[in-house]
């Protein structure tokens, strides 16, 4: 049984998941610009490819030019506009000349940026594009969004809210945030309790809805599949969370949120009432906080603002 000041086990920043459309001699360097950064996935078509984009999570599209004809162009463009969230890009590594066709017909598609990778340049290039990227990951802006709004939190808080960001895709349950911090559940929740700040559950759900309005502002992706890849049990079991935390259906909750919408709702929720509690919050330990009374109650208020 850990205790609270045990060894912890810390939830690291995931790669970003690359689905491609490449030249087989272009996969390996792919791999090699992309090295820490990504977890690359190589298919054959651009129908296997949308079936990544609509079953597992992709963060990025990669394709070769020279992969491209003008059956993939709209089956690209089809992908984008399903998945809008999730950009594409493409690499130029043949003669220009031969290329300009398809490379038009794949920026018609909505491919974002043609990467000439005929030069040690290019490959560096793709690699910035990949980290910029990887910033700008449900993870990364939940950070940035603590980080803003509690600018002297001290490393205590710094590493709860670290670990929900990190685990915004995947961990359900209170018990498991703590058990990734090798705490116990009960006294964490203790103490934010006594800080006089909501209860960490409320912060977990909170974390829960931000990711699924990311999903969500994909049409490629039903609800059902939303809630299958936020490890819920069953499409109901996600429609009553959601209910639960924000006072709306599921459906109604799609179409009145997004990923920008959610997070100024976080911070107006659960950050800003409690900027001077929160910086001084000592989830593992530390004096004894003279808890004030909380201000609301359980629901975020979406119901009321949408």
């Amino acid at each position: 049984m850990p205790t609270e000041r045990s060894r912890t086990t810390t939830l690291a920043s995931e790669p970003t998941r690359l689905a491609t459309l490449l030249r087989p001699q272009d996969r390996d360097r792919v791999e090699a610009a992309g090295a820490g950064l990504v977890d690359a996935r190589h298919r054959e078509s651009i129908d296997e490819l949308h079936r990544d984009l609509r079953l597992a999570r992709v963060d990025a599209v990669l394709v070769s030019v020279d992969q491209c004809d003008a059956k993939t162009a709209q089956g690209l463009a089809r992908c984008v506009r399903e998945f809008p969230l999730v950009p594409a890009y493409a690499l130029l590594g043949t003669d220009v000349a031969n290329a300009v066709p398809t490379a038009l017909a794949l920026g018609r598609a909505g491919v974002r940026r043609l990467i000439d990778v005929r030069s040690p340049a290019g490959w560096n290039e793709l690699r910035h594009l990949l980290a910029q990227e990887r910033q700008q990951g449900v993870e990364s802006r939940l950070r940035s969004m603590f980080r803003e709004a509690l600018p002297a939190m001290n490393s205590d808080a710094r590493r709860f809210f670290d670990a929900l960001a990190a685990g915004a895709s995947r961990l359900r349950t209170v018990r498991e945030l703590c058990r990734v911090l090798g705490v116990r559940a009960p006294s964490v929740t203790s103490r934010f309790y006594r800080a006089g700040v909501p209860a960490p559950k409320r912060f977990l759900a909170m974390t829960r809805l931000v990711r699924a309005a990311a999903l969500l502002e994909n049409p490629g992706l039903s609800i059902s599949q939303v809630a299958y890849r936020l490890g819920y049990s069953s499409p109901q079991c996600f429609n009553r969370h959601v209910r639960r935390w924000s006072g709306q259906t599921a459906a109604t909750f799609r179409s009145a949120n997004g990923l920008d919408r959610m997070l100024q709702v976080f911070r107006r929720e659960l950050i800003d009432p409690y900027v001077t509690q929160l910086e001084q919050l000592r989830p593992y330990g530390g004096p004894r906080v003279q808890r004030p009374p909380v201000a609301g109650g359980r629901p975020t208020g979406l119901a009321r603002a949408a």
